[in-house]
């Protein structure tokens, strides 16, 4: 039987584009540190699409919205997130 377990990469860019800018990014292990390891300090990546490269699979991606203001504040928008499922003692 297999162990495998999911970890998630969520990388927000600057514009809808999925070869923008990565602005910000979150990181999710669900192999309790027994997987890869998470990345440190910088976005893991420039821009998203160097993910797919990577071999992480695109599992929900921006949907169309209204064109932020220079003046206008909040979450960031443009939202893309990734999932990989791995081994418990992967150091892929």
């Amino acid at each position: 039987m297999t162990d495998r377990r999911q970890q998630v990469l969520f990388l927000w860019t600057a514009e809808a584009s999925i070869d923008a800018s990565v602005i910000a990014w979150s990181w999710h292990d669900g192999t309790d540190g027994r997987g890869p390891a998470a990345p440190e300090g910088s976005p893991p990546y420039p821009v998203a699409s160097a993910a797919l490269r990577d071999g992480w699979f695109l599992i929900q991606a921006p949907g169309p919205g209204a064109t932020p203001t220079t003046h206008e504040t909040g979450d960031f928008r443009y939202q893309f997130v990734f999932q990989r499922v791995v081994e418990p003692g992967d150091q892929a």
